[in-house]
């Protein structure tokens, strides 16, 4: 009886895994892979953009949710992440209700399906040739003034509309206004 009850368990767990490696191959196929961002080097980021309490965050492919958590904590933001990976908004999720974080908010799903959430702040990490596609997305779908951040990749549709970057040990950061 044991037997099968081990054999259960391992099945249940081979296929957990299984599926967590399909989504994560899915989630590199539609944007970029799950790459946490280092908090010290979020809050220079952050403290560039110019929060002001109460306005609307979005990160877009949030990950495990940490910019989202500090946008909303630190800075006050209402802050949304959008994730494709399930056991990442999970986690999220998780991580925001037992820290007591109320005001944000988990929405699975591809970003380029359906139209964006309305925010202020919109913050990226993806891949060159996603961020070229979102940056139309974004100057399709953002309100005028909307800041637009990305991590790491220069977005091309939107270079007339670059008001700051930062290089940080070799590592950058646009920041837009539409």
């Amino acid at each position: 009886m044991m037997y099968w009850f081990w054999i259960t368990v391992s099945l249940i767990l081979s296929a957990g895994i299984f599926a967590g490696v399909l989504w994560m191959i899915a989630g590199d196929l539609c944007g970029a892979p799950f790459v946490p961002s280092n908090r010290t080097f979020l809050e220079k980021i952050f403290a560039i953009a110019g929060f002001k309490t109460g306005k609307r965050f979005l990160d877009i492919g949030s990950g495990d949710g940490r910019a989202v958590r500090l946008a909303a904590k630190k800075y006050g933001l209402i802050a949304t992440g959008i994730e494709l990976q399930p056991f990442l908004i999970w986690y999220s999720r998780l991580i925001s209700k037992s820290r007591k974080i109320a005001n944000t908010r988990y929405i699975r799903r591809n970003f380029f399906h359906g139209k964006l959430p309305e925010a202020e702040y919109v913050y990226f990490y993806l891949f060159p040739g996603t961020v070229e596609k979102l940056g139309k997305k974004i100057l399709a779908e953002c309100n005028p003034g909307t800041i637009a951040i990305s991590r790491a990749f220069e977005v091309k549709v939107l270079k007339k509309n670059l008001i700051n970057t930062l290089t940080d040990k070799g590592r950058r950061v646009y920041f837009y206004r539409l």
